[in-house]
Protein backbone atom coordinates (compact mmCIF):
# COMPACT_ATOMS: atom_id res chain seq x y z
CA UNK A 1 0.00 0.00 0.00
CA UNK A 2 2.94 2.33 0.46
CA UNK A 3 3.58 2.96 -3.24
CA UNK A 4 -0.07 3.76 -4.12
CA UNK A 5 -0.29 6.09 -1.14
CA UNK A 6 2.90 7.84 -2.17
CA UNK A 7 1.59 8.12 -5.74
CA UNK A 8 -1.67 9.65 -4.51
CA UNK A 9 0.26 12.03 -2.30
CA UNK A 10 2.41 13.07 -5.26
CA UNK A 11 -0.66 13.68 -7.42
CA UNK A 12 -2.28 15.66 -4.61
CA UNK A 13 0.87 17.75 -4.18
CA UNK A 14 0.96 18.56 -7.88
CA UNK A 15 -2.75 19.45 -7.83
CA UNK A 16 -2.26 21.68 -4.80
CA UNK A 17 0.74 23.30 -6.48
CA UNK A 18 -1.23 24.00 -9.67
CA UNK A 19 -4.16 25.33 -7.67
CA UNK A 20 -1.84 27.65 -5.78
CA UNK A 21 -0.19 28.81 -9.00
CA UNK A 22 -3.60 29.73 -10.44
CA UNK A 23 -4.92 31.51 -7.33
CA UNK A 24 -5.27 35.30 -7.35
CA UNK A 25 -5.37 37.26 -4.11
CA UNK A 26 -7.99 40.03 -4.06
CA UNK A 27 -6.77 43.60 -3.60
CA UNK A 28 -8.55 46.69 -2.31
CA UNK A 29 -10.36 48.41 -5.17
CA UNK A 30 -12.76 51.29 -5.67
CA UNK A 31 -15.15 49.01 -7.59
CA UNK A 32 -15.99 45.32 -7.71
CA UNK A 33 -18.51 43.04 -9.41
CA UNK A 34 -21.31 44.36 -7.20
CA UNK A 35 -20.75 47.89 -8.57
CA UNK A 36 -20.69 46.93 -12.25
CA UNK A 37 -22.59 44.89 -14.81
CA UNK A 38 -21.90 42.75 -17.81
CA UNK A 39 -23.70 43.71 -20.99
CA UNK A 40 -23.87 41.79 -24.23
CA UNK A 41 -23.26 43.81 -27.38
CA UNK A 42 -25.21 42.76 -30.48
CA UNK A 43 -23.77 42.77 -34.00
CA UNK A 44 -26.05 44.86 -36.25
CA UNK A 45 -25.56 42.43 -39.15
CA UNK A 46 -26.09 39.06 -37.51
CA UNK A 47 -27.97 39.95 -34.33
CA UNK A 48 -25.49 37.78 -32.41
CA UNK A 49 -23.41 38.83 -29.40
CA UNK A 50 -20.00 40.29 -30.16
CA UNK A 51 -17.15 38.28 -28.63
CA UNK A 52 -13.49 39.19 -28.19
CA UNK A 53 -13.54 42.98 -27.79
CA UNK A 54 -9.77 43.21 -27.54
CA UNK A 55 -9.31 47.00 -27.62
CA UNK A 56 -11.40 50.18 -27.31
CA UNK A 57 -11.10 53.80 -28.37
CA UNK A 58 -13.45 56.76 -28.13
CA UNK A 59 -14.74 59.02 -30.92
CA UNK A 60 -13.53 62.60 -30.95
CA UNK A 61 -16.85 63.85 -29.54
CA UNK A 62 -16.89 61.16 -26.83
CA UNK A 63 -20.28 59.84 -27.93
CA UNK A 64 -19.16 56.60 -29.57
CA UNK A 65 -17.05 53.66 -28.48
CA UNK A 66 -14.82 52.15 -31.16
CA UNK A 67 -14.37 48.45 -30.47
CA UNK A 68 -11.89 46.09 -32.08
CA UNK A 69 -13.30 42.55 -31.90
CA UNK A 70 -12.29 39.12 -33.13
CA UNK A 71 -13.58 35.87 -31.64
CA UNK A 72 -10.34 33.91 -31.37
CA UNK A 73 -12.07 30.75 -30.16
CA UNK A 74 -14.57 30.37 -33.01
CA UNK A 75 -12.84 28.81 -35.99
CA UNK A 76 -16.07 28.95 -37.97
CA UNK A 77 -16.01 32.77 -37.88
CA UNK A 78 -12.37 33.69 -38.46
CA UNK A 79 -12.92 37.35 -39.28
CA UNK A 80 -13.84 40.14 -36.88
CA UNK A 81 -14.76 43.80 -37.17
CA UNK A 82 -14.18 47.26 -35.82
CA UNK A 83 -17.51 48.37 -34.37
CA UNK A 84 -19.11 51.63 -33.33
CA UNK A 85 -21.25 51.56 -30.18
CA UNK A 86 -23.21 54.54 -28.84
CA UNK A 87 -22.06 55.39 -25.31
CA UNK A 88 -25.62 56.48 -24.44
CA UNK A 89 -26.84 52.95 -25.24
CA UNK A 90 -24.79 51.56 -22.35
CA UNK A 91 -27.42 52.98 -19.95
CA UNK A 92 -30.35 51.29 -21.69
CA UNK A 93 -32.23 48.16 -20.71
CA UNK A 94 -31.60 46.59 -24.13
CA UNK A 95 -28.14 45.40 -25.28
CA UNK A 96 -26.38 48.09 -27.33
CA UNK A 97 -26.08 47.57 -31.08
CA UNK A 98 -22.60 47.43 -32.60
CA UNK A 99 -22.30 48.80 -36.14
CA UNK A 100 -19.26 47.49 -38.07
CA UNK A 101 -17.00 49.58 -40.25
CA UNK A 102 -16.62 48.54 -43.90
CA UNK A 103 -14.04 45.82 -44.43
CA UNK A 104 -10.72 46.65 -46.10
CA UNK A 105 -10.94 46.64 -49.87
CA UNK A 106 -10.59 43.05 -51.13
CA UNK A 107 -7.50 42.08 -53.08
CA UNK A 108 -5.14 39.15 -53.40
CA UNK A 109 -2.82 40.85 -50.88
CA UNK A 110 -5.51 41.74 -48.33
CA UNK A 111 -7.36 38.67 -47.14
CA UNK A 112 -8.85 38.32 -43.70
CA UNK A 113 -9.72 40.92 -41.07
CA UNK A 114 -8.74 39.96 -37.53
CA UNK A 115 -8.41 43.28 -35.71
CA UNK A 116 -6.16 43.66 -32.70
CA UNK A 117 -5.11 47.10 -31.41
CA UNK A 118 -7.09 50.13 -32.61
CA UNK A 119 -6.30 53.84 -32.38
CA UNK A 120 -8.20 56.99 -33.33
CA UNK A 121 -6.29 59.92 -34.75
CA UNK A 122 -5.90 62.95 -32.50
CA UNK A 123 -8.62 65.49 -33.22
CA UNK A 124 -10.17 63.42 -36.02
CA UNK A 125 -12.04 60.25 -36.89
CA UNK A 126 -9.36 58.37 -38.84
CA UNK A 127 -8.62 54.92 -37.42
CA UNK A 128 -5.54 52.72 -37.56
CA UNK A 129 -6.07 49.02 -36.87
CA UNK A 130 -3.56 46.23 -36.41
CA UNK A 131 -4.88 43.37 -38.51
CA UNK A 132 -3.42 39.96 -37.66
CA UNK A 133 -4.94 38.55 -40.82
CA UNK A 134 -3.00 35.25 -40.86
CA UNK A 135 -0.80 33.24 -38.45
CA UNK A 136 2.60 34.91 -38.15
CA UNK A 137 1.49 37.89 -40.24
CA UNK A 138 0.05 41.33 -39.54
CA UNK A 139 -0.46 44.66 -41.23
CA UNK A 140 -1.97 48.03 -40.37
CA UNK A 141 -5.25 48.97 -42.05
CA UNK A 142 -6.15 52.66 -42.00
CA UNK A 143 -9.73 53.96 -42.23
CA UNK A 144 -10.50 57.59 -43.02
CA UNK A 145 -13.33 59.85 -41.90
CA UNK A 146 -16.68 58.07 -41.98
CA UNK A 147 -15.04 54.67 -41.59
CA UNK A 148 -14.19 54.09 -45.26
CA UNK A 149 -11.09 52.00 -45.92
CA UNK A 150 -8.14 54.21 -46.90
CA UNK A 151 -4.86 52.29 -47.12
CA UNK A 152 -2.69 49.50 -45.73
CA UNK A 153 0.80 49.68 -44.23
CA UNK A 154 2.85 46.52 -44.68
CA UNK A 155 6.28 45.38 -43.55
CA UNK A 156 7.61 41.96 -42.46
CA UNK A 157 8.51 43.40 -39.03
CA UNK A 158 4.80 43.98 -38.31
CA UNK A 159 4.24 40.24 -37.80
CA UNK A 160 4.34 40.82 -34.01
CA UNK A 161 2.48 44.15 -34.00
CA UNK A 162 0.26 44.37 -30.91
CA UNK A 163 -0.99 47.92 -30.35
CA UNK A 164 -0.54 51.39 -31.78
CA UNK A 165 -1.18 55.09 -31.20
CA UNK A 166 -1.15 58.09 -33.52
CA UNK A 167 1.83 60.41 -33.15
CA UNK A 168 1.03 63.30 -35.46
CA UNK A 169 -1.14 63.63 -38.54
CA UNK A 170 0.31 60.62 -40.37
CA UNK A 171 2.76 59.10 -37.88
CA UNK A 172 2.13 56.04 -35.72
CA UNK A 173 3.88 54.38 -32.78
CA UNK A 174 3.52 50.58 -32.85
CA UNK A 175 4.45 47.94 -30.27
CA UNK A 176 6.08 44.73 -31.49
CA UNK A 177 5.72 42.38 -28.53
CA UNK A 178 8.32 39.82 -29.61
CA UNK A 179 11.11 39.49 -32.16
CA UNK A 180 10.26 36.29 -34.03
CA UNK A 181 7.22 35.86 -36.25
CA UNK A 182 6.93 32.23 -35.15
CA UNK A 183 7.81 30.44 -31.92
CA UNK A 184 11.30 31.17 -30.61
CA UNK A 185 12.59 30.20 -27.16
CA UNK A 186 14.44 33.53 -26.99
CA UNK A 187 11.03 35.27 -26.89
CA UNK A 188 9.53 32.90 -24.32
CA UNK A 189 12.09 32.87 -21.49
CA UNK A 190 11.04 34.96 -18.47
CA UNK A 191 11.91 38.64 -18.81
CA UNK A 192 12.95 38.23 -22.43
CA UNK A 193 13.79 41.70 -23.73
CA UNK A 194 12.99 41.03 -27.36
CA UNK A 195 10.18 43.55 -27.86
CA UNK A 196 10.40 47.05 -29.28
CA UNK A 197 8.44 50.10 -30.34
CA UNK A 198 8.67 51.36 -33.92
CA UNK A 199 7.43 54.56 -35.54
CA UNK A 200 5.79 54.90 -38.93
CA UNK A 201 6.98 58.32 -40.04
CA UNK A 202 4.61 58.53 -42.99
CA UNK A 203 7.33 57.20 -45.27
CA UNK A 204 9.20 54.44 -43.40
CA UNK A 205 9.42 52.42 -40.18
CA UNK A 206 12.13 53.19 -37.62
CA UNK A 207 12.90 51.78 -34.16
CA UNK A 208 12.16 54.12 -31.24
CA UNK A 209 12.89 51.84 -28.28
CA UNK A 210 14.07 48.25 -28.02
CA UNK A 211 14.95 45.81 -25.23
CA UNK A 212 11.37 45.79 -23.90
CA UNK A 213 9.69 42.93 -22.00
CA UNK A 214 6.67 42.01 -24.16
CA UNK A 215 5.52 45.57 -25.00
CA UNK A 216 1.76 45.54 -25.39
CA UNK A 217 -0.51 48.58 -25.05
CA UNK A 218 0.70 52.09 -25.81
CA UNK A 219 -0.73 55.55 -25.03
CA UNK A 220 0.71 59.05 -24.49
CA UNK A 221 4.22 57.72 -25.19
CA UNK A 222 3.96 55.16 -22.40
CA UNK A 223 4.15 51.46 -23.15
CA UNK A 224 2.81 48.47 -21.18
CA UNK A 225 5.45 45.80 -20.53
CA UNK A 226 3.12 42.90 -19.82
CA UNK A 227 5.64 40.36 -18.56
CA UNK A 228 7.42 42.91 -16.36
CA UNK A 229 4.32 44.23 -14.50
CA UNK A 230 5.15 47.82 -15.38
CA UNK A 231 4.25 50.80 -17.55
CA UNK A 232 7.34 52.37 -19.07
CA UNK A 233 7.94 55.80 -20.64
CA UNK A 234 9.32 55.64 -24.15
CA UNK A 235 11.93 58.21 -23.17
CA UNK A 236 14.90 56.15 -21.89
CA UNK A 237 15.41 58.47 -18.90
CA UNK A 238 11.86 57.94 -17.62
CA UNK A 239 11.21 55.72 -14.59
CA UNK A 240 8.95 52.68 -15.05
CA UNK A 241 5.75 52.53 -12.99
CA UNK A 242 5.06 49.20 -11.24
CA UNK A 243 1.46 47.95 -11.46
CA UNK A 244 -0.26 44.96 -9.76
CA UNK A 245 -0.30 42.67 -12.76
CA UNK A 246 0.84 42.47 -16.36
CA UNK A 247 -0.56 45.55 -18.14
CA UNK A 248 -2.34 44.95 -21.43
CA UNK A 249 -3.90 47.82 -23.40
CA UNK A 250 -3.64 51.41 -22.16
CA UNK A 251 -5.96 54.39 -22.57
CA UNK A 252 -5.67 58.05 -21.58
CA UNK A 253 -8.62 59.42 -19.61
CA UNK A 254 -8.00 63.08 -20.48
CA UNK A 255 -7.07 64.13 -16.94
CA UNK A 256 -3.40 63.20 -16.77
CA UNK A 257 -4.09 59.53 -16.00
CA UNK A 258 -3.74 56.25 -17.83
CA UNK A 259 -6.21 53.41 -17.44
CA UNK A 260 -4.81 49.92 -17.80
CA UNK A 261 -6.31 46.46 -17.74
CA UNK A 262 -3.74 44.31 -15.92
CA UNK A 263 -3.42 40.53 -15.64
CA UNK A 264 -2.61 39.50 -12.05
CA UNK A 265 -1.91 35.91 -13.11
CA UNK A 266 -0.34 35.33 -16.52
CA UNK A 267 -0.67 31.55 -16.18
CA UNK A 268 -4.44 31.88 -15.84
CA UNK A 269 -4.38 34.18 -18.86
CA UNK A 270 -2.40 31.62 -20.89
CA UNK A 271 -4.91 28.91 -19.97
CA UNK A 272 -7.93 31.03 -20.89
CA UNK A 273 -8.44 29.07 -24.13
CA UNK A 274 -9.32 26.02 -22.00
CA UNK A 275 -12.42 27.70 -20.59
CA UNK A 276 -10.79 28.63 -17.28
CA UNK A 277 -12.00 32.05 -16.15
CA UNK A 278 -9.39 34.81 -16.08
CA UNK A 279 -9.19 37.54 -13.42
CA UNK A 280 -10.02 41.11 -14.42
CA UNK A 281 -8.27 44.06 -12.81
CA UNK A 282 -8.26 47.72 -13.87
CA UNK A 283 -5.87 50.36 -12.54
CA UNK A 284 -5.56 54.11 -12.91
CA UNK A 285 -2.07 55.61 -13.05
CA UNK A 286 -1.39 59.30 -12.27
CA UNK A 287 1.40 60.29 -14.63
CA UNK A 288 2.40 63.32 -12.53
CA UNK A 289 3.61 61.22 -9.59
CA UNK A 290 3.25 57.56 -10.64
CA UNK A 291 0.51 56.88 -8.10
CA UNK A 292 -1.42 53.68 -8.90
CA UNK A 293 -5.04 53.15 -7.83
CA UNK A 294 -6.95 49.92 -8.37
CA UNK A 295 -10.33 50.88 -9.84
CA UNK A 296 -11.79 47.40 -10.30
CA UNK A 297 -10.85 43.95 -9.06
CA UNK A 298 -12.54 40.64 -9.88
CA UNK A 299 -10.09 37.80 -9.07
CA UNK A 300 -12.47 35.15 -10.41
CA UNK A 301 -13.52 36.90 -13.63
CA UNK A 302 -17.18 36.74 -12.56
CA UNK A 303 -18.50 39.54 -14.79
CA UNK A 304 -15.81 39.66 -17.47
CA UNK A 305 -13.09 37.09 -17.94
CA UNK A 306 -9.65 38.57 -18.54
CA UNK A 307 -10.20 42.27 -19.27
CA UNK A 308 -7.67 43.42 -21.87
CA UNK A 309 -8.69 47.09 -22.13
CA UNK A 310 -10.44 49.73 -20.03
CA UNK A 311 -11.55 53.20 -21.08
CA UNK A 312 -13.49 56.08 -19.59
CA UNK A 313 -16.65 56.76 -21.61
CA UNK A 314 -18.91 59.45 -20.20
CA UNK A 315 -19.92 58.45 -16.66
CA UNK A 316 -18.63 54.91 -17.12
CA UNK A 317 -15.50 52.84 -17.01
CA UNK A 318 -15.93 50.32 -19.84
CA UNK A 319 -13.80 47.21 -20.31
CA UNK A 320 -13.52 44.57 -23.00
CA UNK A 321 -11.79 41.19 -23.10
CA UNK A 322 -10.12 39.24 -25.89
CA UNK A 323 -11.59 35.94 -24.66
CA UNK A 324 -15.04 36.92 -23.44
CA UNK A 325 -18.22 38.34 -24.94
CA UNK A 326 -19.62 41.82 -24.46
CA UNK A 327 -18.45 44.60 -22.17
CA UNK A 328 -18.03 45.35 -18.49
CA UNK A 329 -19.75 48.64 -17.59
CA UNK A 330 -19.04 50.35 -14.26
CA UNK A 331 -20.57 53.64 -13.11
CA UNK A 332 -17.67 55.63 -11.71
CA UNK A 333 -17.53 56.94 -8.16
CA UNK A 334 -14.70 59.35 -8.87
Amino acid sequence: MIRPVLALAAVASVAIGIDEALRVTPVDALLGPADCRHTHVMDARSGLPVTGIEDLALSVDGATLIASAHDRQDGAAPDGAVYRIAVAALDGAEPPIATPTPLPAPSTERTGFRPHGVARAEGGDALAVINRHAPGEARIDVFGSGGAYDRTLSDPMLCRANDLVWSGSDALLITLDRAACGTDIADLVPWARTGRVVRWTGARFETVRDGLVFPNGIALKYVAETRADRITPLAPAGEPIAVPGGPDNLSADGSGHLLAAVHPNLLRLALGWTGLTIPSRIVRVALADGDVEVLYDDPDGVLLSGATVAIRAGPHIVAGAARDAGLLVCSTKT
